[in-house]
């Protein structure tokens, strides 16, 4: 799977219009992440929107992936984070 451009096929679909499709992109690049050593995947400003987007609209299996991604990220100053924080405050409370 290495050799292959199966990667970027999964990152491209995190742009995809349906959320389930980017929670699965998500999920499935987070599973690929654990059995390798190279960094795979991650999380631009631009991906950072997407997920924040499909975060709110897709199922709560999906949500955890997303979440998960999302706890992995480093945000680039105190606004980028607490804007985080606002968008999935929600999402952890009961």
């Amino acid at each position: 799977m290495e050799d292959s451009d199966f990667w970027d096929t999964l990152k491209d679909l995190i742009s995809d219009n349906n959320h389930m499709v980017v929670a699965n992109a998500i999920t499935a690049l987070a599973e690929i992440q654990e059995s390798s050593i190279r960094p795979i995947f991650e999380i631009t400003s631009h991906t950072l929107s997407k997920l924040l987007i499909a975060l709110n609209k897709c199922t709560e299996w999906g949500q955890v992936f997303i979440l998960d991604a999302l706890f992995k990220y480093k945000a680039i100053d105190a606004r980028e984070a607490e804007n985080i924080m606002e968008r999935v405050i929600s999402r952890l409370q009961l």
